[in-house]
């Protein structure tokens, strides 16, 4: 669930609470497993990028795999 917060998969209401107060729903335009795998690899590049400074795609690859 936090990899999914941290992609941005969800809407958080109300902002500025803590998660606990929070209400969660998907967000309306990733409608598909493809587009939450794509959003989940491109958030974990982001952070692979900044703690190492480049990222393995086909490390990344073989860990969050594309779905067809």
């Amino acid at each position: 669930m936090l990899s999914f917060l941290s992609a941005g998969l969800f809407l958080r209401e109300p902002e500025g609470v803590p998660l606990s107060e929070q209400k969660l729903s998907l967000r309306s335009d990733v409608c598909s497993p493809a587009a939450i795998m794509d959003l989940l690899k491109a958030a974990a590049r982001q952070k692979l990028i900044a703690a190492l400074s480049e990222v393995k795609e086909d490390v990344l690859q073989l860990i969050i795999p594309d779905i067809a």
